[in-house]
């Protein structure tokens, strides 16, 4: 018998992939994976004999092997705005990283939709400002079908034109979930066809300081620099971007400045405040289109409305308090 409870123990933990800490509702970062349950004791015998790298040295082959059968993919909080592992989800979900935006080196989020299946994404100028977004077949009403989220908070615009996918720099953005189908009994209008999440990055262990410059055809050019760091109390993350392009069409030009900041407040163990607060702006023209006669005169480049312009300023502040208690029984 007590064979069998030790047999039913071990395959719960090995699907349950990590132990949960009573305070690890507040953070991915304080999960304890099954193999830390070895690694642990080991550490205590045999640190005093070679020292803190002799038992990780040990455990690595086992975690090498194992890391497949515990790992459970990411945890997304969209579907039902509270935090879940993918696997547990009735629903087409996929997450783009901060890995996967550095190594593929996106543009922008428009871009970076695009290589995910059951997403076209479209658009006439050749900058991130006009990036038109369809979800699930719905093409011309593509615009009203979706919706965009910054942190949880609604962009889309109230004139039924979509979101404007440029007013979050995409060096901020630590994730970006992507949920196909509807979910307008949570989310209201616009999610008949999917919701998209950007979630931005917040403050991490140590104190870092990024410096990023891009350059480009077109005269295009793109400078970053960020700060983050974390203290016992406090999380914080700063950035501000800069980016110019002539365009590759006459009256085809873009400019556009962002700032964000994000910072927790962590009083006591089971309160913190979240603050943000970002700002965009950008200058752009408006090429419009050609027919077979403009192109024909003054080839694909050229344009019937050198002189419009337009503009877009947005920007927001939000606070949001949580509390944490611990479930006893």
């Amino acid at each position: 018998m007590k064979k069998v409870v030790l047999l039913t123990v071990l395959v719960n933990l090995i699907f349950a992939g990590t132990v949960v800490l009573a305070e690890d509702v507040k953070s991915d970062k304080e999960k304890m994976k099954l193999t830390d349950l070895v690694k642990k004791p080991l550490h205590i015998i045999l640190d005093p004999i070679g020292g803190g790298g002799f038992a990780d040295l040990i455990m690595f082959p086992v975690e090498t092997v194992t890391r497949p059968l515990f790992d459970l993919g990411d945890v997304v909080i969209t579907p039902g705005r509270t935090r879940e592992y993918v696997y547990n989800i009735n629903k087409s979900i996929s997450v783009i990283d901060s890995e996967d935006m550095e190594y593929t080196n996106y543009r922008d989020v428009g871009q970076a939709l695009t290589h995910h299946s059951g997403i076209v994404s479209s658009g006439y100028f050749g900058n991130e400002k006009d990036a038109q977004v369809a979800i699930r077949g719905f093409g011309e009403t593509g615009l009203m079908n979706y919706l965009v989220l910054v942190d949880g908070r609604r962009t889309n615009q109230i004139d039924m034109s979509g979101a404007d996918l440029a007013q979050v720099d995409i060096s901020s953005i630590e994730r970006i979930e992507i949920i196909k189908g509807g979910n307008s009994v949570l989310y209201g209008d616009n999610a008949t066809g999917g919701v998209i999440n950007i979630i931005t990055k917040e403050g991490k262990e140590g104190h870092h300081v990024k410096y990023e410059q891009r350059l480009g055809s077109y005269q295009s050019h793109k400078e970053y620099v960020s700060t983050n760091g974390s203290e016992k109390f406090l999380d914080y993350f700063a950035s501000y971007s800069f980016q110019d392009s002539d365009g590759y069409r006459l009256n085809n030009a873009y400019e556009a400045n962002d700032a964000f900041a994000s910072i927790m407040v962590k009083p006591d163990d089971f309160l913190d405040v979240h603050f943000s607060s970002g700002y965009h702006n950008d200058w752009y023209g408006q090429p419009g289109a050609l027919y077979d006669g403009n192109i024909q005169s003054d080839g694909r480049e050229g344009s019937r409305f050198p002189d419009d312009k337009a503009k877009t300023e947005d920007y927001y502040f939000t606070m949001t308090p949580r509390l944490f208690g611990e479930v006893e029984g």
